[in-house]
């Protein structure tokens, strides 16, 4: 037996004299066709991209190979769903609303919005407008995770006033007046804006004891008090500011 091109075989029979066969030796050729079988052909593809994506997200689907009717649709299901259950789908035009193109194709590529839940789903092609799948490709949904909210701003720092004494620790002479001055007052806000308030002696120190008076933005020898001497102590006044 002899092989030759594909589709036909040889085959040469041989006949050998002999008692039953009072010939002499022949050849006889006689070639047999065989019907090849065709290859098999792959069946319908489907992709998606990216394999991973946002909820709420554009997925990419793209099939070959497809059946060619005008009605085969794609759709989206939930992983491990029935072939009934879809939660969005388009014609291979991808149009929407749905709308079926005027001529069927083989192969498409579309842009379908991806579920808003999180997890695992399938592209699935469907044949003319039915529920028999042709093929499948599974996708996954994932959380996204939004950065934490930036931290509330800081409070506004509370004003308040900014006494200032000078000279800070003034030295009176023995021999002063009532009425001399002793020190100059300024108060200011602590964010440096002006202060619009008043002063006032309180506590602990209050006036030492009626020795010194306010008078503007002077610290004074009280005009009525005790006056100050040889033998006066070390004294302690305590000023307030008030808005």
């Amino acid at each position: 037996m002899n092989k030759l091109a594909a589709g036909a075989l040889a085959l040469i029979l041989t006949a050998t004299a002999g008692p039953s066969l009072p010939i002499s030796a022949a050849q006889f050729t006689q070639t047999i066709t065989i019907i090849g079988t065709p290859a098999p052909t792959s069946g319908p593809t489907i992709s998606v991209a990216p394999a991973t994506i946002n909820p709420g997200d554009t997925v990419t689907v793209s099939v070959t190979g497809g059946p060619g009717n005008r009605t085969d649709w794609i759709g989206l299901s939930t992983s491990g769903a029935t072939d009934e259950h879809v939660v969005a789908w388009r014609y291979f035009n991808g149009a929407w609303p749905q709308t079926a193109p005027d001529t069927g194709s083989t192969s498409t590529v579309i842009q379908i919005p991806a579920p808003s839940d999180p997890g695992n789903y399938e592209a699935r092609l469907y044949c003319c407008d039915g529920y028999m799948v042709l093929a499948r490709k599974p996708f996954s949904v994932g959380g996204t995770t939004q950065p934490p909210p930036p931290p509330p701003p800081p409070p506004p720092p509370v004003l308040v006033p900014v006494i200032t004494v000078t000279p800070d620790h003034p030295a009176i002479p023995d021999t002063s007046k009532p009425g001399a001055s002793v020190a100059v007052v300024t108060v200011a806000m602590s964010d440096g804006t002006a202060f619009t308030g008043s002063i006032r002696f309180a506590a602990p120190n209050f006036d030492a004891a009626g020795m010194f008076a306010l008078s503007g933005n002077s610290i004074i020898l009280n005009p009525t008090g005790p006056g100050v001497g040889p033998d006066t102590p070390l004294q302690h006044i305590t000023l307030e500011a008030l808005p």
